[in-house]
């Protein structure tokens, strides 16, 4: 399992848990976990100005990478996404 530094927009604070419930149904561990809560927007995403940002510190196995990724361009409750892998 690698460690990435998962960071994703939402459009309400609850589908934060949406996010979460993805990261558990591939088997990922999350280790920290923090809100930015809700900000503006540089330029409108399906026509919304404002979004919730949150940014996740996981572990998740390589191997399930690419179907998580898969999973999370086809969701409706996360707007963007950032993964980056941690070197350690």
């Amino acid at each position: 399992m690698r460690t990435y530094e998962f960071t994703f927009l939402t459009k309400d604070k609850e589908d934060e848990k949406q996010a979460e419930a993805l990261v558990k149904e591939f088997k990922g561990k999350i280790q920290n976990k923090v809100e930015w809560g809700e900000r503006s927007l540089a330029y409108p995403i399906k026509r919304l100005k404002k979004a919730w940002y949150f940014t996740y510190t996981l572990s998740i196995d390589e191997k399930a990478l690419d179907k998580f990724k898969q999973k999370l361009n086809y969701s409706d409750k996360v707007l963007r996404y950032l993964l980056l892998k941690i070197e350690k």
